[in-house]
Parts: C-alpha cells; structure tokens; sequence
C-alpha cells in the first residue's frame, strides 16, 4: 500500500487540529473505543460519520466517513461496537441507507463490510493518489433498517 516513508512523514499534530475542529464543530460524529490498559486508556479504534458526501447523494443517506481499529483489536468485537454505534447515530439523525468508501486492496476489510450486509457497487469506484501512488476505491451500501446490530465487545 503505502511506504513506510509516507507513513512516516505524516503529521500527527496536523491530523490532531483537524480532528480537534471536526469533533468541536460537530462534523462528522465521532466515537472512539478505548480498553483500560496498566499505563491508560489505549484508543481500540474509532469511526467517524454523517451525511454521505457524495455528489447528489439523496438525504436520506448517511456515510461512513472513516473506520479504523488498532489491529490488536481486530476480532475482539471492537469493529462491531463501533459499527454499532454509528449506525445509531445514523438512524438518530433520519438516515435509512448508509454508504463507505474503502480500498479495493484491503481485503480484510472488504469482508467485514461484508459481514455487516453491506454490498459492493462495483460501478462506483475512483482513484486518488497518495504517497507516491495510486489507489482505488469502491464503493458500498447498505440500508440501515430500523435497529442498531446488536454491540459485542469484551
């Protein structure tokens, strides 16, 4: 995916003031999963989302705007909290279908997506350079019915 390089050069202090604006100016919602550790709290991961962003997208539709868990955490039920989590919210706020935007070379979390009955769209993919290259995402949706999965986490 991306070189070690890249990943090194990114800003902490940057992405921290603009997550910093984002959670005080209320956009996108955001819930974060931490675990009690002997040295603190430790961030599991956390999942961040509104109305979907998509050009003529209908308003009824929410989106996943970004969804990241520390991979200690993957297969503990930490995804699927905060999955939970976000699809309340999304149905608190009038949203029946949600939307996400994930890279086709993440198997991985294609799956899981999956597994949450969401569906590809494989006519809706788009391309976008980082680090040096280029990658590609598709597209998917789902509908969020009319209650939140059940939120199982140790």
């Amino acid at each position: 995916m991306l070189s070690d390089e890249y990943l090194a050069a990114l800003s902490a202090e940057r992405r921290t003031a603009m997550w910093r604006e984002a959670i005080l100016g209320g956009t996108p919602q955001l819930l974060v999963a931490e675990r009690d550790a002997p040295q603190g709290a430790r961030v599991e991961g956390w999942i961040a989302f509104d109305r979907s962003r998509d050009a003529g997208a209908p308003a009824a539709t929410g989106e996943i705007w970004a969804f990241y868990a520390h991979p200690d955490a993957w297969s503990t039920g930490v995804g699927r909290a905060l999955w939970a989590g976000a699809h309340a919210g999304l149905r608190a706020r009038g949203f029946d279908t949600v939307v996400l935007w994930v890279l086709t070379a993440n198997p991985r979390a294609r799956r899981f997506y999956q597994q949450l009955g969401l569906v590809p769209e494989p006519a809706q993919l788009k391309s976008f350079a980082m680090g040096g290259r280029i990658l590609e995402q598709i597209r998917y949706t789902g509908s969020l019915g009319t209650r939140a999965p059940a939120a199982t986490c140790p």
